[in-house]
């Protein structure tokens, strides 16, 4: 049966081949056979915007590159490179089709291990001995028949963010940490690839290199990298399911440890099986290959259990989770409460080690330290590899009002939150302690000798190093392998209460006999008056400080032989010139926590130029090179920049982010892209991690001189029929548009890009779209103009460049009349689809061109004619390459060549079939392609079999000056994230933006003087911390803080100075403003 349905699949795969994909194609869905074969009724298969958008799977056996690029390639997110030889074993194993007699099931099984060696006494005994052999290794003796147990110490890197001076770093890690776990690293939303969580602190400002470095000061210790958290539960539910993506996903987890020096990896997955019940043996298959592909490395294994019973009989096989870990770490904490949302109703303990008497009797049953233990020992968790997770936070709640304070008493919520952990429900021990010494409340022990205390009406529930001795006395007599603590930089570090640490000290004295060795000394030296808290140098030592709170005064030391900056509030620099002796020169916490953002950028000794110079330098040369204002503002040409958001995934010089946009040279951003929910039909984020999570839509519509737009649509986004249905209905036209403006509003945005591609031509085919979305689509646009203009909003619409979606699609009069302008899209006209090479964007196409309507001069006369008025018509620009491999690096390496495929992807848009301008420019400039002109064309570039058409300033130029003779309103820029803004080509930033601007009258920055002077990096926002909305009343977040994926806010990341003065804001113009704006 299986042999007969692989022979009629190969069948039925070689009769899609006469498939033709483009705008003439009939009604047939499309295909990837679509774009691979040459129609017999064409000479030249028609281009499809797919190239730059999407990234349809082939196989690498046949095509080396792995992936047919349509316009896919332009519009999607990079997807990082694995190892060559792994991915061509990895996809031809997957794919592998045996001379079309199906699927190769024994080579699938036989690569994807996990069925057979699950049920392989061997291979299982093998890595349950691995994992012991681990165990034992961590659990070095410190003495005779005394066993060091674990010591893991979680770290929240977020905890950089928090206000001076109880910001923590990796640096103020204690010697007394067996294991120091960082959290959290993502996954990629599509790929499920390890990412970086905050890459701009992680990587870039040295956030991981600090944890590792740590390794050099500590013996023995071991720096695990924690994925996953709060909010990661529907990725790793997507991840698991196909051995495909466990794969991709275990590849990058070793790739990443082995780039950033981690000793293993902590699995963060909070809560399998919650929707899935398949989902409890996908997790055993998961460990159990993470085990078989980290055990040639001898990198560690481990991964948490939830607190609560039901949720462990429906997410883990308890006996296989412990053959396959080195360590399982119990959380116990938030014991009270299954859904973190959600407060309980009255004030429990959210930690108990035996009971809570304030408790229901059943709840007293089950949810503690002692059942939970004993239940996961029961069902076959070996107690040397139970890690117990205990919190160094507490649980606060708001007395109902008239309440006593007492254990049970009823609530009114979560309680307030704290000054530095800023989160509804939580308050880290130090801020708990710390208000007990300024007499803020009482603390108290239950009968059951848990721990709590009471401000007026709050309520806390929370770990003394009382009841934290009595957790590790627990530990020891249960034959634990060791203790948690969530997290250290939530416990006293600063010793505002005593000494530092006093609950890891707890931990690691009653474990392992250790007190902890800190260089962190703080000294209660008096009463301090005022109002807020504030820090002062000491006038004695610059390696101290003084932090006033509370009306006490506290002597507190930098660590790691580093300086106090009185300007900043922190300690980081080694410059003794901003050493001032004999002064005590004061700065608000609040203004510190301004400028924590900027001291991380100098804070580490592997950046290159200290941002003085760079932030002198940048300002020295906008003096001298600043625009002509008022020239651009009498200009009437537009110019539209797309920015798009996948750039923000670019690692290195090819990550783009908004801060970068040099707003000097665009009259419109548009951020790329929005997306058409496909039931509701309204308009929502397209990738709410990186939209909304990582703030692109906050800080791309702070940038000031420039509208920002948010395009809606794109490739990807037109599949299917929804754009039409919404069109096509006088109620859904309605309703999208009522519920688009609040949506722009609340986001700040000043309009709309519409990027349907395209009405009746559905992604290019136009036998699959219905004749009425033409007039439809019309109508709509006429509504929606309407209301923007209303609310003071401008339209903007992308029109095809395509003849046959030109003529099928718009009615041109009405849209121009309606619409403020018109991005023609003049670009894709050929590519690595295509069986000889040719420039993408040709202004007049060659002679020997068979399709000679495919040009630029055609399309934009051709929507002049159907009634565009010129001066809102926008030339489309095109900042990327469209490649080939060549068939024949012997014959002819001009247009016309004998192509074989799509080019080989880019080092940073990793795309095959495009290269972004940067990408192209540097191998043309270090690498040595050669070169050579297409007539009315542009550039091309070629080396070996590769082959690339592309515009540089010169084609660029020329095209716009013939666009302003047409009497064009101005250029559509796709894409600003693909020029060559960082001056990688020693040229200028934006050398093509450049030209656009200058062909156009506009007023734009000379060159700098050095050719080859880079701007300086932007200056980003610190990662986002999230408190719970107060809609729902809830306090959201694992481990208390880390919930990632609630209401986001940013800290302040656009100060104007870093003196400690009232901060005024700026009006210069927005690029690289906040370098320009720097007096250190």
């Amino acid at each position: 049966m299986g042999h007969t349905t692989a022979k009629w699949c190969a069948t039925t795969l070689l009769l899609c081949v006469s498939a033709f994909a483009s705008p003439r194609t009939s009604s047939n869905s499309f295909i990837r056979s679509a774009v691979e074969t040459i129609p017999q009724h064409d000479p030249i298969p028609v281009p499809i915007r797919a190239s730059v958008e999407s990234i349809p799977l082939r196989s690498i056996r046949d095509e080396g590159e792995g992936r047919l690029p349509l316009r896919d390639a332009v519009e999607k997110r990079p997807i990082p490179v694995l190892n060559a030889e792994y991915t061509y074993k990895l996809l031809g194993d997957v794919e592998r089709i045996n001379n079309a007699n199906g699927f190769n099931t024994e080579g699938y099984k036989q690569y994807y291990g996990a069925a057979s060696f699950l049920n392989n006494a061997t291979h299982s005994d093998e890595r349950l001995h691995l994992g012991n052999a681990n165990l034992q290794e961590m659990q070095q003796t410190s003495g005779v028949g005394a066993v060091r147990r674990l010591v893991v110490c979680y770290i929240e890197s977020w905890a950089a963010y928090r206000a001076p001076p109880l910001a923590f770093t990796a640096s103020l890690v204690p010697r007394s940490c067996t294991n120091l776990h960082y959290a959290f690293a993502s996954m990629h939303p599509h790929t499920y690839s390890v990412l970086p969580a905050n890459e701009d602190f992680d990587v870039i400002k040295g956030g991981y290199r600090i944890a590792t470095g740590l390794k050099r000061h500590i013996p023995g210790l071991k720096v695990i990298l924690s994925v996953g958290g709060e909010g990661s539960d529907r990725l790793f539910s997507e991840m698991v399911q196909e051995p495909v993506r466990r794969n991709m996903f275990i590849e990058s987890a070793l790739s990443f440890l082995q780039e950033h020096d981690f000793d293993g990896l902590d699995l963060h997955w909070v809560y399998p099986g919650e929707k899935d019940e398949k989902e409890k043996d996908l997790v055993t298959t998961l460990l159990y290959e993470i085990r078989e592909k980290f055990s040639s490395y001898g990198y560690l294994l481990s991964t948490v259990l939830p607190p609560f019973r039901y949720q462990i009989e429906d997410g883990y096989d308890l006996s296989a989770v412990s053959g396959a870990t080195d360590y399982t770490i119990l959380q116990a904490w938030d014991m009270t409460h299954g859904r973190r949302e959600e407060p309980p109703a009255k004030a429990v303990q959210h930690s108990a080690l035996h009971r809570d008497p304030g408790a229901t009797s059943r709840d007293q049953r089950y949810d503690n330290i002692e059942f939970m233990v004993k239940y996961i020992l029961r069902h076959g968790m070996a107690p040397e590899k139970l890690v117990l997770g205990v919190p160094l936070y507490g649980r606060s709640y708001t007395l109902a009002p008239s309440t006593n304070p007492y254990p049970g008493a009823p609530i009114d919520g979560w309680g307030e939150e704290g000054p530095y952990t800023q989160t509804k429900g939580l308050l880290a021990y130090f801020e708990i302690c710390m208000a007990e010494r300024e007499g803020k409340g009482v603390s108290g022990v239950d009968e059951a000798g848990n721990a709590y205390a009471v401000f007026d009406n709050q309520w806390v529930t929370y770990d003394t190093p009382s009841t934290i001795v009595d957790k590790m006395k627990y530990v020891i007599s249960s034959g634990l392998a060791g203790a948690a603590a969530w997290a250290v930089d939530m416990d006293d570090f600063r010793g505002l209460c005593g000494s530092p640490f006093p609950i890891l000290s707890a931990i690691s004295k009653t474990l392992n006999g250790e007190e902890v060795q800190t260089d962190q000394s703080t000294l209660k030296i008096g009463s301090c008056d005022s109002n807020a808290p504030y820090l002062a140098s000491d006038e004695e030592s610059c390696a101290h400080f003084h932090f006033c709170t509370g009306a006490i005064s506290y002597r507190m030391s930098c660590e790691d032989d580093r300086l106090y900056d009185p300007s900043t509030g922190y300690c980081g620099h080694q410059d003794v010139g901003k050493c001032l002796p004999g002064q005590s020169l004061r700065i608000s916490v609040e203004d510190a926590a301004r400028y924590l953002s900027h001291v991380y950028e100098t804070d580490f000794e592997w950046n290159d130029e200290p941002m003085k110079a760079v932030a002198n330098r940048d300002s020295e040369r906008l003096t001298s090179d600043d625009v002509d204002i008022k020239k651009n503002k009498e200009n009437d040409n537009k110019v539209v920049c797309y920015m798009t958001s996948w750039a923000f995934y670019r690692r290195g010089d090819g990550k783009f982010v908004p801060e970068q946009v040099d707003t000097r040279l665009c009259t419109h951003v548009v951020y790329a892209y929005g997306s058409l929910s496909p039931d509701e039909l309204v308009a929502k984020e397209f990738d709410p991690w990186a939209d909304i999570t990582n703030n692109l839509y906050e800080r791309v519509t702070s940038l000031r001189d420039v509208k920002v737009l948010l395009g809606l649509g794109g490739w990807t986004d037109s599949a299917g029929d929804k754009y039409s249905r919404l069109v096509s209905s006088d109620s859904n036209r309605s309703k999208f548009i009522t519920k688009l403006i609040p949506f722009l509003r609340m986001h700040n945005f000043k309009g709309l890009h519409l990027d349907w591609n395209y009405p009746v031509c559905w992604q290019s085919n136009c036998k699959k779209g219905a004749r009425s979305d033409k007039a439809n689509f019309a109508k709509f646009v006429q509504e929606l103009a309407k209301a923007l203009h209303g609310a003071e909003m401008e339209l903007g619409v992308a029109i095809s460049g395509y003849k046959e979606v030109i003529e099928s699609a718009y009615d041109l009069a009405t849209i121009s009349r309606e619409a403020d302008f018109l991005s023609a899209m003049t670009y894709d006209y050929h590519g690595g689809w295509e069986r000889t090479t040719a420039h993408h964007t040709p202004l007049i196409p060659s002679p020997k061109d068979a399709l000679s309507y495919y040009s630029i001069e055609y399309a934009i006369k051709a929507i002049i004619s159907g009634g565009a008025d010129p001066k809102k018509l926008l030339l489309g620009l095109s900042f990327y390459g469209q490649s080939y491999r060549l068939a024949d690096v012997e014959s002819t390496s001009g247009p016309g060549a004998p192509a074989a495929g799509p080019g080989e992807p880019g080092e940073f848009t990793k795309q095959p079939g495009m290269l972004a301008y940067y990408e192209v420019c540097y191998r043309v400039k270090n690498l040595r392609w050669k070169t050579g002109r297409q007539t009315n064309a542009g550039p091309y570039a070629y080396s070996d079999n590769q082959w690339v058409g592309y515009d540089d300033p010169k084609s660029i130029t020329e095209k716009v000056e013939w666009a302003m003779r047409l009497g064009l309103g101005g250029v559509t820029a796709w894409a600003i994230d693909l020029d060559d803004s960082s001056n990688r080509c020693c040229a200028e930033p934006y050398p093509l933006l450049r030209a656009a601007g200058r062909a156009l009258g506009r007023s734009v920055p000379s060159p700098p003087t050095t050719p080859c002077e880079r701007p300086p990096e932007p200056v980003t926002p610190a990662p986002p911390t999230t408190t719970p909305a107060e809609s729902d009343g809830g306090a959201h977040g694992d481990h208390g803080s880390h919930d990632h994926h609630t209401s986001t806010t940013w800290p302040s990341w656009n100060p104007t100075t870093t003196k400690p003065t009232t901060t005024k804001p700026t009006t210069a113009q927005t690029w690289w403003r906040r370098w320009r704006q720097l007096q250190i």
